[in-house]
């Protein structure tokens, strides 16, 4: 009986540890991140495959802005190639740049905008952390379907400041044949 009441502290306490290190990286936001100038469309160039996104190719997103929540209209083909489409919201908060948001069901993940220049290019990070198991995403965009590999290698520097990133994770989001 202690045997086994000594194995389930033991457990739960290794439980407590890995969770502890399962925390989202605070990463540097842009800087007088401007939420109008961010609106439009934008392609995702690349991103981390995810079990939560079920638009896998020729990826567009459709953002507007309403008062305090901006509403995000996606568009693309899913893994079977069929037409799929989804509508998220994004909380502002008290910074512009880190947005809550309601793409996964029942959480609410950030969505931090690291850098863009509003015209081109964006450099964004996300993260859910459940007890110990931690999801952390990245993801570049273009408001074209295609981006220079100068502005994806902006993005890909930005990304490895944070040791939880898996660079070699990051894939091309597929836009042929859109």
């Amino acid at each position: 009986m202690v045997r086994t009441w000594s194995r389930s502290l033991l457990c739960a306490l290794a439980f407590l540890v890995a969770a502890a290190d399962a925390a989202c990286p605070r990463v540097t936001l842009m800087n007088n991140f401007q939420t109008d100038k961010f609106m439009g469309s934008w392609y995702e160039i690349q991103a981390q495959s995810s079990i939560f996104q079920s638009i896998k190719s020729c990826l567009k997103s459709d953002y507007t802005r309403n008062g305090d929540t901006v509403v995000v209209s996606s568009k693309g083909k899913n893994s079977d190639g069929e037409v799929a489409t989804k509508i998220s919201r994004m909380t502002i908060s008290s910074n512009p740049a880190r947005m809550m948001t309601d793409f996964i069901a029942g959480m609410s993940p950030p969505y931090e905008v690291l850098d863009t220049d509003y015209t081109s290019y964006a450099c964004v990070h996300s993260c859910l952390a459940f007890g110990p198991i931690l999801n952390d995403f990245v993801f570049i965009y273009s408001r074209k379907r295609k981006l220079s590999q100068e502005k994806i290698d902006n993005c890909r520097n930005l990304f490895s400041k944070y040791n939880q990133v898996n660079l070699n994770a990051l894939k091309n989001t597929p836009h042929s044949g859109c």
